[in-house]
């Protein structure tokens, strides 16, 4: 567990330090250890070091260790201004409480970003790890994928592919700080991510938390991406689903998107002079028969839309009457389902 020096107090709990500092009482007291709120860790002053310091924008905790002799080195060995022989104030290590997050539902999605072709960052954020509880990371963590990068345990990166970044649970001992080391990802053939009522998240392995997806190319590199922190992720190149005559009858299209996903933003072009009708998607297996009017689909019509995908990531979609017309279909992003 990392040391946390920087704690940022909530207004009551500063509050009710402050009222007792102004009291010129102690903080807390418990037999013959007191503590008291001061605000400066040096100077000998009457407002310095007393075990508990708020210098105004962090807070430190000391122990008094009367045998200690160690030399003074601010702020994790301070010498007491008087009297102080071999006593030393000696910084503590502070213990984020596991409930910090405290629903199973909690979570802080970070950013995400791709870096080469096989690495990608992944921005401060945090998630409620069933059976854990709050685990958290406050700066930029550099992912390597592939069992040769940040977690051994990982699926080497394999050709058009999607691989799905999770919280490794085997790494996690308890709930507080992560490192990239605590993160995994595996391959769709070897996991189906899904939401797991019971756990508030989606969960692949079991107990692993599943937290984002790349895809990788027919070379086994990683796609180039785009997110900013909420639901939508673009690819840096569109992705073509579909080229050609447009299906008269209801067919599927599998759409280029994590298994986790449920909806899909899709752009379909008219390339066909012939075309005279309109363009439908549908839900897959839905019951309704119309779906959703996309576009005429004659030459140079075009129009972007929001659909719903399956478990199976598949569209339905079809032309209503010109089988002599035809176009393209590109996946322009992919989005975050709710919880996650």
């Amino acid at each position: 567990m990392k040391r946390i020096r920087g704690i940022k107090w909530t207004a009551v709990f500063l509050a009710v330090l402050f009222l007792f500092a102004g009291m010129g009482l102690p903080v807390a007291t418990e037999a013959a250890n007191t503590a008291y709120y001061k605000t400066a860790r040096t100077g000998g002053g009457a407002d310095a070091l007393d075990c508990f310091v708020f210098d105004g924008a962090e807070s430190y905790f000391y122990q008094l260790d009367a045998d200690s002799g160690a030399s003074e080195s601010d702020p994790d060995v301070i010498s007491p201004d008087v009297n102080a022989g071999n006593k030393r104030w000696i910084l503590q290590e502070v213990h984020p409480p596991s409930d910090l997050g405290k629903s199973i539902f909690d979570y802080q999605r970070p950013n995400f970003e791709w870096i080469d072709a096989d690495t990608i960052r992944i921005g401060p954020g945090g998630y409620y790890l069933y059976g854990k509880g709050w685990c958290f990371w406050t700066s930029y963590l550099t992912f390597d994928l592939g069992s040769a990068g940040s977690n051994p345990n990982s699926d080497n990166l394999t050709a058009s592919e999607w691989h799905n970044i999770a919280i490794d649970y085997s790494t996690v001992s308890e709930a507080g700080e992560l490192t990239a080391a605590n993160f995994i990802n595996r391959s769709d053939t070897n996991v189906t991510p899904a939401y797991s009522p019971s756990k508030g998240g989606v969960y692949q392995d079991t107990d692993d938390r599943t937290i984002f997806g790349v895809l990788t190319n027919g070379s086994s590199q990683l796609l180039e991406f785009f997110h900013d922190g909420g639901e939508q992720v673009n690819p840096a190149d569109h992705i073509q689903e579909h080229s050609g005559g447009w299906p008269n009858s209801w067919s599927d299209l599998t759409v280029s998107a994590p298994a986790f996903c449920t909806k899909v933003l899709l752009n379909a072009y008219g390339s066909s002079s012939a075309g005279s009708s309109f363009l439908y998607f549908r839900v897959n297996g839905q019951t309704g028969t119309t779906g959703i009017q996309v576009m005429r689909t004659g030459a140079s019509m075009e129009n972007t839309v929001l659909v719903f995908t399956d478990s199976s990531q598949i569209v339905e979609y079809k032309e209503a009457a010109d089988s002599s017309a035809g176009g393209s279909i590109y996946m322009n992003g992919w989005f975050f389902p709710a919880g996650m």
